[in-house]
This record gives C-alpha cells, sequence and structure tokens, in this order.
C-alpha cells in the first residue's frame, strides 16, 4: 500500500496504483472507504468488482448497524443504519439477479451468496424471523453447500424465536461446524444452542455443551491493563449455568448458584434477575417484586429486569401496570429475547381462554363404584379501569355421572359468574342452577 501510494505522488492518474490502492483497502478491512476512493475512477473496475466491493461496504455497514444499535437500546431510532442497510442490500440484490456472464459466473455467486448472507443476518437482527426464514431457504435451493456459518446460525436464531427449537438445533450445529475457529468462544450461537437443547429436552446434552464451553473459557483474561482482571465471558457463563438449573426445575441449585454469584457482584444485575426469576418459579411473587426492583435499583436501563419486573406484577394481580409496562417496552424493544416472553405472558394472562376438567374413577370411594365429572370454564379476557381494578366474566358448565350401585345418577349445573381483582386480592360471584331434576339456583362467594 505504501509503494502504491508513493507511485500515485509522482503519477496521481497512474491507472494500476488507483485500481491496487482500492483493493487493497477493501482487503484490509476499510471496504466502505475503498469503495468512496474507487467512485471517479468506475471505468477501472470490471462489472464484478464493483459488485463486490459494494458488497463488502454493505457488510461493514452492516456490522457498524448492529454497534450502534446496542450502543443505543433505548433509542426510537437505533434500527435507523441496519434499516437503510437492508434497503441498500435489496437494491444490489435485485441487480445482481441480471444473469452474470458466463466466464466468471463463479465470481458472480460468491458476490450473490455473501450478499444473501448479509441479507439473512441483518433480517435477524431486525426481529423479522420469518423473512429470515424464506431466504435462507432460497439460499438452500440457489447455492451449493455450504452456506455462510453466520446465515445458518441466523436461520437457528429465527426457528428458536418462532419456538420451533426442533428445527434449529441442526442449524445451530451446523453453524459450529462450518464456522470452525471463526467462532469465538463462547458466542451467542454457543448460547443459543444450549437453549435449543433444553427447548427440546435433550439435558444432558446442554449440560455437557456448557461444561465444555465453561473448560474452554478461562475465569480471567490474559491480557488486561492489570493482572487479575474477570473475564466477562466466563461470569456469564457462571450465570447461563445457574439459568440452566432453573429452566431444568433444580430450584435449590438455582437459588444457590445466584445467591453465590450476586454475593460476589452485587452490582451485577443479570444476577439479581436471576435471583428473582427462582423466587417466581418458587411462587413467591412479592419477594421476586422485591428482588426485580433490587435489580433495577443498580441497572434501571436493564430490559431482563424490566421485562421480569412486569411478569411478577401479573403474579401479584397488578394487571394494569404490568400491561402498560408490558406495552411500553413491545413498542421500545420488540426484537428483545426478554420482552418477547414478557409479552407472551401479557397474551397468555389479559386474553379470554377455556378451561377443562375431566376427571374419572371406580371402586375407590363409599358413596358410588364409578363416577366421572365433566367441567367446562369460558372466561373472557381481563378488562381493567384507571383505579386499576381488574374484572372478567365468565360461564361454567359441570357434568356429572356416578353409579351407585343400583342407579346411574346424572347432574349438571350451570353457572354464570364475574372475577374482580385488585393487586394480591380477588372476589369472585357465580350465580348457578341445575339444569336437571331437581332444578335449584344458588349464588356462591369467594374471597382470595
Amino acid at each position: 500500500m505504501r509503494h502504491y501510494q508513493d507511485l500515485l505522488t509522482l503519477d496521481p492518474d497512474h491507472r494500476h496504483a488507483l485500481r491496487s490502492e482500492v483493493l487493497l483497502t477493501a482487503q484490509l478491512g476499510s471496504p466502505g472507504a475503498a469503495l468512496v476512493s474507487a467512485q471517479p475512477n468506475l471505468a477501472l473496475f470490471s462489472a464484478l468488482e464493483l459488485a463486490g466491493l459494494r458488497q463488502a461496504a454493505l457488510g461493514e455497514r452492516l456490522r457498524w448497524a448492529l454497534s450502534q444499535r446496542d450502543q443505543r437500546p433505548n433509542d426510537p431510532q437505533r434500527f435507523d443504519a441496519l434499516d437503510a442497510m437492508l434497503r441498500d442490500a435489496q437494491t444490489l440484490a435485485t441487480t445482481l439477479t441480471t444473469p452474470p456472464p458466463a466466464t466468471d459466473a463463479a465470481g458472480w455467486q460468491r458476490v450473490q451468496v455473501r450478499l444473501d448472507a448479509d441479507r439473512v443476518m441483518a433480517l435477524f437482527e431486525r426481529a423479522r424471523y420469518a423473512e429470515t426464514l424464506a431466504l435462507y431457504t432460497a439460499m438452500t435451493g440457489r447455492y451449493p453447500a455450504p452456506l455462510p456459518w453466520y446465515a445458518t446460525a441466523a436461520a437457528a436464531g429465527a426457528h428458536a424465536q418462532l419456538r420451533r427449537p426442533d428445527l434449529a438445533v441442526p442449524l445451530y450445529e451446523a453453524a459450529l461446524r462450518d464456522g470452525g475457529a471463526a467462532v469465538r468462544v463462547p458466542s451467542d450461537i454457543h448460547v443459543g444452542l444450549v437453549y435449543a437443547y433444553l427447548d427440546t429436552a435433550r439435558f444432558t446434552q446442554a449440560d455437557a455443551l456448557l461444561a465444555d464451553l465453561m473448560s474452554r473459557t478461562p475465569p480471567l483474561l490474559a491480557l488486561s491493563p492489570e493482572a487479575g482482571r474477570p473475564n466477562d465471558d466466563y461470569a456469564n457463563l457462571l450465570g447461563l449455568r445457574a439459568l440452566v438449573a432453573l429452566y431444568t426445575d433444580r430450584l435449590d441449585q438455582a437459588e444457590q448458584d445466584f445467591n453465590q454469584l450476586a454475593a460476589l457482584a452485587p452490582m451485577n444485575a443479570a444476577y439479581g434477575v436471576g435471583q428473582a426469576r427462582v423466587l417466581r418459579a418458587r411462587d413467591k411473587p412479592d419477594a421476586a417484586l422485591r428482588a426485580f426492583e433490587s435489580a433495577l435499583a443498580n441497572q434501571p436501563e436493564s430490559l431482563d429486569a424490566q421485562a421480569g419486573y412486569a411478569e411478577a406484577l401479573f403474579d401479584t394481580g397488578d394487571l394494569r401496570a404490568a400491561r402498560l409496562r408490558v406495552n411500553a417496552l413491545a413498542r421500545q424493544n420488540p426484537d428483545n429475547g426478554s420482552v418477547r416472553s414478557a409479552v407472551r405472558t401479557r397474551d397468555t394472562v389479559m386474553s379470554p381462554r377455556l378451561d377443562v376438567d375431566l376427571r374419572a374413577g371406580r371402586d375407590g370411594g363409599t358413596l358410588s363404584n364409578r363416577d366421572a365429572t365433566l367441567q367446562a370454564r369460558l372466561s373472557s379476557g381481563w378488562r381493567d379501569d384507571s383505579a386499576g381494578h381488574n374484572w372478567r366474566v365468565y360461564g361454567r358448565q359441570w357434568l356429572g355421572r356416578a353409579d351407585t350401585g343400583g342407579s346411574n345418577v346424572r347432574t349438571a349445573r350451570s353457572g354464570l359468574g364475574l372475577d374482580w381483582q385488585v393487586p394480591r386480592w380477588q372476589l369472585q360471584a357465580e350465580l348457578h342452577q341445575s339444569t336437571t331434576d331437581p332444578r335449584r339456583t344458588g349464588l356462591a362467594l369467594a374471597a382470595g
């Protein structure tokens, strides 16, 4: 590069030096700057070279756009650079659909593969999961295997976000295999595979992968301004190990791990959130709320803590406050995994629901030889007012049949009721009537 620059100092119009400086700039990791340098002398480059420069520059823009998004997690404009990159990539992809010259078809295909792989990754990072999978599927039918590992990893992540871990597992494994040494340890791909193993009940494989990651990750940084600085990757793996224990119902182990980690790093919001999630799993909503509040006091910008706090509010019956928090998070951070979990919790709690309970038995009681009951309850979604009062209506149908050793008894009862709830209190009133003789009408009240 220095030699070519010296040559251009002597002869600014030297065609070979102009071409070589641009191409070397791209090879040295600055394709955007190379493309800018090429603009005054486009005639010096072939169509394939220009397409390659444009694709590489888009890849560089993708990396910067993701960095910008991560540094501004609550900025409404954090996706602008990523959206602009996607639009320009689509324009270039449309241009490249023109059949390439037969003399260098392989070169054109390499550019197309890299461009489509960048688009797959950008669509995944933009949380457009269905489009991610559609483009990746098109790539598998258009190009020879293996595809770029980062595109395969993005497709795996899209399957995981769409709750198809069975399809995510083989793609995560393929991405790690094809990426080889290019995939840092640990990476989001490793973590995604751990969760996919858990979601497909492959607990032994999840534990084995996690143990392998921890064995390959040093607790302390080898290169740091001062000796003995902790390795954040290892700290994250310790938190992941505790989460795996939580998600596999090893609550005692999870609680012990998170308590130890929080004692060592009390300002670490992830460890505080882990403690709170253990308390939620133990059906201690008030204690979980306090733990989430403590985590938010340390790191108020933590999306995991904000989403977990909203879910804990649902547990305590403060539905209005929980719903408003989740709505705000979903508007600002729709691509975050914890926020998406909170949205699913909101939809589950607030939506209409049908509960069906069927029971049957024989030779187990003193009143009947055989008996069976069927109860179905259809509830509306919760409604709330500005004061935080929540209510819903429901209808219930109960059917019963019993063999009393000589006669068959059948009975049915229909009911219409109202649930009324404020934080930590719930009242229920139901008017019901037997629909078989003798017909009786009754009123039931409950509080809790």
